[in-house]
């Protein structure tokens, strides 16, 4: 995806872009995409029908001892291998 369409998708422009991930990346814990990260999704897959991003992301979270997972998309209320909990933020 190119940068125009970034700005497109998002509504923003490049320097409001810039500045909402500073301040993500700031508060965020980044976690790179490791073996165990790997290892992690793919035994995630089949065990809660997850695509491959969504268990890259899942994984991530557990290997950084999150107990909650916020995420609009994802199967909301899911408890996953008993320690994290996926949940809805727009969810009443």
């Amino acid at each position: 995806m190119c940068q125009r369409d970034v700005e497109k998708k998002l509504k923003m422009a490049r320097p409001e872009i810039d500045e909402s991930l500073a301040v993500i990346k700031s508060i965020c814990d980044i976690v790179p995409p490791s073996v165990e990260v790997h290892e992690g999704a793919l035994e995630l897959l089949d065990r809660y029908q997850l695509s491959w991003y969504d268990a890259l992301i899942v994984s991530a979270a557990i290997e950084s001892d999150c107990e909650t997972l916020w995420s609009e998309d994802m199967h909301n209320g899911l408890l996953v291998n008993k320690s994290m909990t996926i949940r809805n933020p727009f969810d009443c």
